[in-house]
């Protein structure tokens, strides 16, 4: 062989092998990692294109607020007592029944009167449901009490009848109306009352 020949060899045995260490020294080629898939986030409503969507915030619930004190039950009113009427002066069952637009009957009834004669003056009368009194008010003196007048040797008893007065009386009786008011001291002859007893005259 030939110097030219080996120097020819040698020479590409020196290049083969720089070939052969650059292959090796070279970094080794990675490959891409594919793409990460990203979630699309949820859709508020209301929400603005292309900003950061806020979360809904869920507040607590409200305390509740004392419950209100149960109402107190309502009570049950008593029935009114019935209306009352105090005899005056004049007065009778029929007067009073009239001047309050009722039935004698009724008036007799509600009272259990069986005789209206022995009606007195200061008599406090009921009257039937959902009647008003139309007399003066209950609240005043009680009429002064005069003793029963009892016969003597000169005078007889007259028990008061409708309508009576000593000028009808007397008249009736064919007496003088003044002695009648003579022998009846204290008696006001201006409130008589049907059943009062009153002395006359006794006739000879």
């Amino acid at each position: 062989m030939t110097a030219p020949s080996v120097r020819s060899l040698l020479l590409a045995s020196l290049l083969f092998g720089t070939l052969l260490r650059a292959q090796q020294n070279a970094p080794i080629p990675i490959p891409p990692l594919p793409p990460v898939p990203t979630k699309a986030a949820p859709t508020v409503p209301g929400a603005v294109p292309g900003t950061t969507p806020i979360p809904p915030v869920t507040l607590p619930p409200a305390p509740a607020a004392n419950p209100a004190p149960p109402a107190a039950p309502a009570q049950t009113a008593s029935p009114a007592a019935p209306a009352s009427y105090t005899v005056e002066a004049g007065d009778n069952p029929w007067t009073i029944a009239k001047k309050h637009g009722i039935k004698l009957e009724d008036l007799l009834k509600v009272n259990e009167i069986k005789d209206p004669k022995n009606l007195k003056i200061g008599d406090v009368l009921k009257l039937p449901d959902g009647v008003a009194s139309k007399g003066l008010p209950s609240a005043k003196p009680a009429p002064l009490v005069v003793a029963a007048p009892v016969a003597d040797a000169d005078s007889d008893l007259y028990t008061i009848k409708k309508g009576d007065n000593p000028w009808k009386i007397a008249k009736s009786l064919k007496l003088d109306h003044q002695k009648i008011i003579q022998l009846n001291p204290g008696v006001d002859f201006t409130k008589l009352s049907i059943g009062q007893q009153i002395k006359v005259p006794r006739k000879p």
